[in-house]
């Protein structure tokens, strides 16, 4: 797993609200990897009669007797801050 966040300095321009919508931006992102997790081989349907249909594996083969796939998941956060006053402020988030 990784995480990182970036806060890009401030532009100077002359005109205030070009400069409002183009600074206080904020990106960060959080990476997930790994490699596949055990998995059982089960079978449709009550095998052993147990009066549960959700847990009976196939004959032969042992609990996590299978490996998944590899995973790789990222999540991306996008944050603008609006100054409001001198005391408060207003966050968006995507």
């Amino acid at each position: 797993m990784a995480a990182w966040v970036a806060e890009p300095k401030p532009f100077h321009f002359n005109n205030s609200l070009l400069a409002e919508l183009a600074n206080h931006w904020k990106f960060s992102s959080v990476i997930t990897f790994g490699s596949g997790r055990p998995a059982n081989a089960t079978m449709a349907g009550d095998a052993n009669q147990d009066g549960n249909i959700y847990n009976d594996r196939l004959p032969g083969y042992k609990r996590n007797a299978f490996l998944g796939p590899n995973y790789f998941t990222t999540d991306l956060r996008v944050a603008h801050n609006f100054p409001i006053g001198t005391r408060a402020r207003l966050e968006l988030l995507a």
